[in-house]
């Protein structure tokens, strides 16, 4: 990681969008920020501020939406950002409450792996430079 600064300014723009349900991709506008602070192994976006895990070239994270007791889907984003070539992947991804979310329900909610992936957002981000 030598060759990266503390705080690396990242803006990602949207190409395509791949709906898991039916398989079929739509291109997609649009851009994100993404702020990597590699000092605090952070990634700053527009909905927080969220610890990342290396794995390879790969950092990953994942946003998880507070939920209050009684509603009936929980969601979340886990995001892959690929420090060599700039390609960015999120699944936007939910679990379905039957009953509604209860105390008894924190562990399985927090466990990403037990959301269904409904879309999958592709983009591609490059560094963003100071003016001055």
């Amino acid at each position: 990681m030598g060759a990266w600064a503390d705080v690396i300014n990242l803006t990602c723009e949207y190409s395509e969008t791949l709906d898991h349900d039916d398989l079929t991709t739509k291109e997609t506008g649009g851009s994100l920020s993404v702020k990597i602070d590699t000092e605090k192994f952070h990634a700053v976006t527009k909905d927080g501020v969220f610890s990342y895990q290396e794995t390879g070239n790969v950092i990953k994270w994942t946003a998880m939406y507070i939920q209050k007791i009684g509603q009936k889907m929980a969601f979340a984003d886990k995001y892959r950002l690929d420090r060599v070539s700039g390609a960015l992947e999120y699944d936007f991804a939910y679990l379905t409450l039957d009953d509604g979310y209860k105390l008894d329900d924190y562990v399985r909610v927090n466990d990403i792996k037990n959301y269904t992936i409904g879309l999958t957002h592709y983009a591609q981000c490059s560094k963003v430079e100071a003016l001055f």
